[in-house]
């Protein structure tokens, strides 16, 4: 089940990026960050402020996200089509980026696979998921000795991608060092 609500979440974030392939997915954090903030269906930003200084905050999310985050695992999945059942194996990948700064710092995390980057999903969105779809970008900012973290993301997050998204918040708030569970 796990594995079947990574491969919907996947889909799901790419037909919210894309505004439902109608117009240009965004392919820079920037252009991430102006798809949430005009309104975007089914789009969030959660913005809160941390008791903890930037440059720890910045360390932690750069030091976990690599650890954690940059992941690859196969998956298998069923797909029920009336009397057929097709069975497909397939290669995931979750992968960050992070710039820091001295006063501003991004995360980016994105999800990819091989079928995404094949097949009518690549036919359909050409470019735009090459290095594959943005499951969310977090901004560091200096406050004195506080934090602003602002995460721009989905809002109907399933499974991994959710657990992802709340690992972050949890670095950041608790400065915990545990990685979540993101291979099936």
């Amino acid at each position: 089940m796990k594995k079947l609500t990574i491969l919907a979440s996947a889909l799901l974030l790419t037909t919210i990026f894309s505004g439902c392939a109608s117009s240009s997915s965004p392919t820079t954090p920037q252009e991430v960050r102006e798809s949430v903030g005009s309104g975007m269906f089914s789009t969030k930003k959660d913005s809160f402020v941390v008791n903890r200084p930037y440059y720890k905050v910045a360390s932690l999310l750069q030091r976990n996200s690599k650890k954690c985050l940059n992941k690859s695992f196969k998956h298998t999945s069923t797909t029920h089509n009336g009397y057929y059942m097709q069975t497909s194996t397939d290669q995931m990948y979750y992968k960050t980026k992070f710039k820091r700064g001295r006063t501003l710092s991004t995360l980016e995390v994105k999800g990819d696979s091989d079928s995404l980057q094949s097949g009518m999903t690549s036919a359909i969105y050409g470019e735009a998921f090459k290095d594959g779809y943005f499951i969310a970008i977090v901004d560091l900012h200096k406050k004195g000795n506080k934090t602003q973290v602002d995460i721009y993301r989905g809002s109907m997050l399933m499974g991994v991608q959710e657990d992802i998204v709340n690992a972050i918040k949890n670095w950041a708030k608790t400065g915990s060092r545990s990685c979540p569970n993101i291979a099936p």
